[in-house]
């Protein structure tokens, strides 16, 4: 990502918020080119280890958001820029 393009999202989370951020906010017709690229994953290595930017939206419970972000560190490479959902934790906890 040597000039800052992102170009590989991945959502960490499969819930309603994770699904939300994949689509975003797009009409019908713009979401169904978008809906043929989207692909779940099962494997954190494998979802992570080519994305630009990755979007952490697990269960709001804070040990469970620090696990995978230790993960995410260990598994994207160093200028992924990882980001997470959280609508009730403080992200200094």
């Amino acid at each position: 990502m040597s000039d800052q393009a992102i170009k590989r999202i991945s959502v960490v989370g499969a819930g309603l918020m994770g699904h939300g951020i994949a689509l975003g906010a797009l009409t019908e017709d713009q979401a169904r080119p978008v809906l043929s690229r989207i692909r779940a994953e099962l494997d954190l290595k494998g979802a992570v280890e080519d994305a630009d930017l990755v979007i952490e939206s697990v269960f709001e419970e804070v040990e469970l958001k620090r696990r995978i972000f230790e993960q995410l560190d260990r598994l994207c490479p160093p200028p992924t820029i990882l980001a997470s959902n959280t609508s009730t934790l403080m992200p200094s906890q």
